[in-house]
C-alpha cells in the first residue's frame, strides 16, 4: 500500500506540473499587466499613444498634392498670420499643435540659393502626460527631404498645459509647398500641409 501511495503523487510535486504551474501565474499576471497599462493606471507615459489626427477651424482651401484624410480628419493650408487658435491644427499622440504664424526670409549668401522658414506654433498636451517637445518632435519634409529645425528647439510641456514652440528651416528659394511633421518617427505622426506661395517674404 505504502508503494501505491508513493506512485500517486500529486502532480504539483513533479518538474513538470511545477513548470505549468509558474507559467499559468506567470500568463495571469502578464494579462492583469497589459490590462493596466492599456486602461493608463500603470506605466502611463509608456502606453501606446493615441492615433495621429488633423483637424482645423481654419477656412483656408485644403492643399492640393496630398492624399485623402480619413473621413473625421481634414488638412489645410496654413494662413499667413495666423493668430493664436485660429491656425490649422495636428494632434500626434498626447499633444494638438497650432500653428500660429509662418514667415520667410532670405538665406543670404547660401548655394544653392535658400529661404529661411520660422514656424511658430504652440503645443498643448490633451491627455495629462508631462512630456518636451523637441528637434526629433517637429521635421519638415520639403522637396523629398526631411529637416530637421536649425535653431536648438527644447520645450517642456507639462499636464494639460500649453507651451509656445519656435522651429526654424532652410528650405530651397523654389520650395512653395512643405509639409510639417508632429510628433516623433515610430510614434504618432501627423503631416501638416503648408503652402509657402501664401506667405509674404522671399
Amino acid at each position: 500500500m505504502a508503494d501505491d501511495a508513493r506512485k500517486r503523487v500529486s502532480w504539483w510535486q513533479t518538474l513538470p506540473g511545477v513548470l505549468t504551474g509558474i507559467a499559468a501565474v506567470l500568463t495571469a499576471f502578464g494579462g492583469l499587466l497589459a490590462v493596466l497599462v492599456q486602461n493608463g493606471l500603470l506605466f502611463k507615459h509608456g502606453g501606446a499613444a493615441p492615433p495621429a489626427t488633423i483637424t482645423s477651424n481654419s477656412s483656408a482651401p485644403a492643399a492640393s498634392g496630398h492624399g485623402a484624410l480619413p473621413a473625421d480628419t481634414a488638412s489645410h493650408a496654413a494662413k499667413p498670420q495666423a493668430e493664436s487658435g485660429d491656425g490649422p491644427s495636428a494632434q500626434a499622440g498626447h499633444v494638438r499643435y497650432t500653428l500660429i504664424s509662418v514667415t520667410q526670409d532670405p538665406n543670404p549668401g547660401s548655394q544653392p540659393p535658400s529661404k529661411l522658414v520660422h514656424f511658430t506654433l504652440e503645443a498643448t498636451d490633451v491627455a495629462g502626460i508631462s512630456d518636451y517637445v523637441d528637434r526629433q518632435t517637429i521635421r519638415l519634409r520639403s522637396d523629398h527631404a526631411e529637416l530637421t529645425p536649425e535653431n536648438s528647439v527644447d520645450v517642456a510641456l507639462y499636464e494639460h498645459a500649453s507651451a509656445t514652440v519656435e522651429a526654424v528651416f532652410v528650405v530651397k528659394s523654389s520650395v512653395k509647398q512643405v509639409d510639417l511633421l508632429l510628433g516623433r518617427s515610430g510614434d504618432a505622426v501627423a503631416t501638416m500641409p503648408v503652402n509657402l506661395q501664401q506667405l509674404g517674404g522671399s
